[in-house]
């Protein structure tokens, strides 16, 4: 393994041992295409939210449904960085809305 994608190996497919020679080229071909469209995507995605942060839009969505997708794909970077990035999302949050104020805070009484 090269840490960037696990092996699209017999375990994933059932049959796939038993399956003549072009059948099994033919699963590893797809998977392969699968995984490279899954991956141009997800760049696509990512690209277009890091426009967005500067262009009208909805940028950090995107950027997050990017990595999202890349992660799915088993790239690892991806994987670390949506993980940081949530890290940093809850702390932010938790600077901007104390959690006694989050917690407690009762709508108003409609009179």
């Amino acid at each position: 393994m090269n840490g960037v994608a696990r092996d699209f190996g017999p375990e994933k497919f059932p049959g796939y041992r038993d399956a003549p020679g072009g059948e099994r080229m033919f699963l590893k071909t797809f998977q392969q295409a699968k995984r490279f469209f899954q991956i141009l995507i997800g760049f696509t995605v990512l690209l277009a939210g890091i426009v967005m942060l500067a262009t009208p839009g909805p940028g950090w969505a995107a950027i997050f449904g990017g990595l999202a997708i890349l992660a799915a794909a088993e790239i690892v970077w991806a994987r670390r960085l949506l993980h940081k990035l949530k890290e940093q999302g809850g702390r932010i949050r938790d600077a901007v809305l104390p959690g006694n104020v989050a917690r407690n805070s009762s709508p108003p009484d409609a009179r």
